[in-house]
């Protein structure tokens, strides 16, 4: 895969692979702008940061973590693969071999990312998966397994334009993300990833169209025709959370009719992620048992303090087809009546990176 670029909040544009290389390796080993002191070292990823730079405590393990349950997902548990994390102060970040006007940008074939922003998945995903098929394939596929946001964007763009594109606008990269969805939903994530590779430098509408025909044995214009129905899918249920939705560890229920915790939200907590954004958050699991209304509350000295559910059973379904539940997600910053399926579930949440209070959620029927 060529260099990858995290341009602004969303946008990726490759380089030329021998100036990426290049660039990588001087920058990497002696450049004086590149940090030389370790923040993190784990079994798949070694974190260099910045002076000055401290992240919560549960940020590079939450990276590592997301790692390992992203190669559980694509059928590498075995992978060894480490990749060097560069956390870089702006200062800094502009020695780098990323451009001026980007936040990230990974080299796959080197295994390292370059960023002013952590955790940062999305680049994740670029070191990970082999080939440089279309622009539409590769942010797809870092967003449907990787997004680094917490955002709808709903774009009018076709997939056939899109496919054209040889760097696809950031106000793109959820459309993309969608159209990977269907397609794995369709074929499978063998079966995707065989097309990814297969488009290896493959280029335009017309290889995309063929590389379905051959190794999808599908047509592009109905997996389009499907995708459409699709276009407005929220992101909790397109967007994969093999981490959130595998190993966190399910809180118990008080009693058939009372769930509730506390978070301690303090940046020195284990699990704690960010800042980021000028937030912080963590994530806890449960297990809803029976649909029914459920009234959800938050308390926190925080008033920032934010909680978003999510169902690990959420799914794309036809515009034309009502949701059974409100559930792919729901915020909550006060007391909600929500009508959620059974199955699990999982928190997310977060406040101003600049209080320590706790945050206690309640779920009562």
């Amino acid at each position: 895969m060529d260099l990858e670029r995290f341009a602004g909040p969303l946008s990726i544009r490759p380089l030329p692979l021998t100036v990426a290389l290049l660039t990588s390796s001087i920058l990497a080993c002696e450049d004086p702008g590149i940090p030389q002191s370790l923040h993190y070292d784990g079994d798949h990823l070694e974190v260099w940061a910045s002076d000055g730079l401290q992240a919560c405590e549960g940020t590079f393990p939450y990276m590592e973590a997301w790692l390992s349950a992203f190669r559980e997902r694509v059928g590498r548990s075995d992978s060894s693969v480490r990749h060097t994390f560069y956390w870089l102060s702006p200062e800094e970040f502009e020695a780098s071999p990323c451009r001026d006007d980007v936040a990230a940008c990974a080299f796959p074939r080197s295994d390292v990312i370059y960023s002013s922003v952590a955790p940062i998945e999305h680049e994740l995903v670029h070191t990970e998966i082999e080939g440089s098929p279309s622009s539409l394939l590769r942010e797809g596929a870092a967003e449907v397994f990787g997004s680094a946001g917490y955002y709808d964007v709903t774009s009018s763009a076709s997939i056939e334009d899109l496919a054209d594109e040889r760097q696809i606008p950031g106000l793109d990269y959820q459309t993309a993300g969608r159209f990977s969805r269907v397609l794995i939903d369709r074929f499978g994530v063998d079966a995707y990833l065989d097309l990814y590779l297969g488009l290896d430098g493959v280029e335009g509408l017309a290889g995309l169209e063929a590389g379905v025909a051959e190794i999808l044995g599908a047509d592009l214009s109905s997996l389009v025709a499907d995708f459409d129905q699709h276009r407005t899918c929220r992101q909790e249920a397109w967007r994969f959370y093999d981490l959130e939705c595998s190993a966190l560890p399910l809180v118990p229920w008080q009693d058939p009719d009372r769930w509730s915790t506390t978070v301690d939200l303090a940046c020195d907590a284990p699990d704690v992620i960010g800042p980021r954004s000028d937030t912080v958050w963590a994530r806890r699991a449960l297990h809803i048992p029976e649909t029914d209304r459920y009234t959800m509350s938050i308390e926190s000295d925080d008033p920032s303090a934010v909680v978003t559910i999510s169902s690990c059973n959420a799914a794309c379904v036809p515009a034309d087809e009502p949701m059974v539940v409100m559930i792919p997600a729901a915020t909550v910053t006060r007391p909600t009546t929500l009508e959620l399926a059974p199955g699990r579930h999982w928190l997310r949440m977060k406040h101003s990176a600049d209080t320590d209070a706790p945050v206690t959620i309640r779920i009562e029927r």
